[in-house]
């Protein structure tokens, strides 16, 4: 399985650099727990739908079939919203690649469990 992690922030300086890291360990020890082999890290630092280069790259390598899992810590890493991220899923899924979030948003887990 060809899998890489993706991570996105759109903060600055130490603050946005803490952030990355933060998703990217916690993917990277997801990754491990699950003994998933990470071919490579793709991090994109800007605005919302602004200097996504990492993103733009993932899309062109899961359309000609090079992709098969990206891990992303939550759905913001792809997408500002749930509607948003459903058309990347579904965008990813018809080139066959799948992306697992490795921690669901608080209020994901309260509709999962009828909380």
């Amino acid at each position: 399985m060809r899998s890489v992690i993706y991570a996105r922030t759109t903060a600055t300086g130490r603050g946005g650099d803490a952030l990355l890291e933060a998703d990217l360990a916690v993917c990277r020890r997801y990754a491990q727990e699950q003994a998933i082999d990470v071919a490579e890290e793709l991090v994109d630092r800007g605005h919302a739908h602004h200097e996504r280069d990492a993103f733009a790259r993932l899309r062109a390598r899961a359309a000609a079939g090079e992709i098969d899992l990206v891990l992303v810590r939550n759905m913001h890493a792809v997408a500002p919203g749930l509607l948003e991220f459903t058309d990347v899923v579904r965008t990813l899924g018809a080139h066959g690649a799948k992306i697992k979030m490795v921690e669901r948003m608080p209020w994901m887990k309260e509709i999962a469990e009828g909380e």
